[in-house]
């Protein structure tokens, strides 16, 4: 089964897992982390066990993670006192990273100490790491003055890879750097999107959450986790 571990406010998440390709899924929310049933220590990490949608689970029958909170919100802790959620919060994302970390399964995309979804970088690190990958990026700058009511929306080219493999390509060009930044960032998952000017492509985003709305992207995830439980 896969866990798919989502804000329960999140509607796109929910339908998701109920629409899930060819396996099971089940929605994994922050509330569930306070729940009676989790086991986890320092020893054997086949006899750990969490608790998702209300039932206890052994993490034998977890085939797979999939992640897109980057922590646990205080504002989702509905059961908590509201001068304890804090707090709670902050435990709460400590022991998710601890348990993401360490599970045998497949995670996308596996913690970094800062962020559940990845690596946390900032628009300065991506483009260091895209002139290592050999993405052309553009000169950048930091503001804190506050930005125009319209802003446009430039048109953009992207690619989408998973586990080095292409899902998305509208590039014409740019996909072998993408699954070298991919290894840079150690990420399983990852989206780069790209502006066009004169008719070269330059970095504008990158995003290490996936989309669940795009059925392509849903169908992916899916083969990657049962190719990977039969491993």
């Amino acid at each position: 089964m896969i866990h798919v571990l989502a804000s329960e406010l999140n509607d796109g998440a929910r339908d998701a897992v109920t629409n899930w390709p060819q396996q099971e899924a089940v929605l994994l929310t922050p509330a569930d982390f306070f729940c009676r049933g989790w086991r986890a220590t320092n020893k054997r990490v086949d006899d750990w066990s969490l608790v998702a949608n209300g039932q206890q689970r052994s993490i034998r029958a977890v085939h797979g993670v999939l992640t897109l909170l980057p922590r646990i919100l205080a504002r989702e802790l509905f059961d908590i006192q509201p001068e304890d959620r804090t707090y709670a919060a902050a435990e709460a994302t400590a022991f998710a990273l601890f348990f993401l970390s360490k599970i045998p399964c497949s995670v996308v995309n596996r913690p970094t100490p800062d962020c559940l979804t990845g690596p946390n970088w900032r628009p300065e690190q991506w483009m260091r790491a895209c002139f290592e990958a050999r993405i052309r990026t553009k000169e950048s700058k930091r503001t804190n003055r506050a930005l125009p009511k319209e802003v446009i929306t430039p048109h953009l080219k992207s690619v989408t890879v998973l586990d080095g493999k292409c899902i998305e390509d509208s590039s014409e060009g740019c996909l072998s750097g993408v699954l070298q930044l991919a290894r840079l960032a150690d990420v399983t998952f990852l989206r780069v999107c790209f502006t066009e000017e004169n008719g070269q492509n330059f970095f504008h985003r990158a995003e290490v959450t996936p989309d669940l709305s795009d059925a392509r992207i849903r169908e992916a995830l899916s083969e990657y986790f049962s190719a990977s439980n039969r491993l």
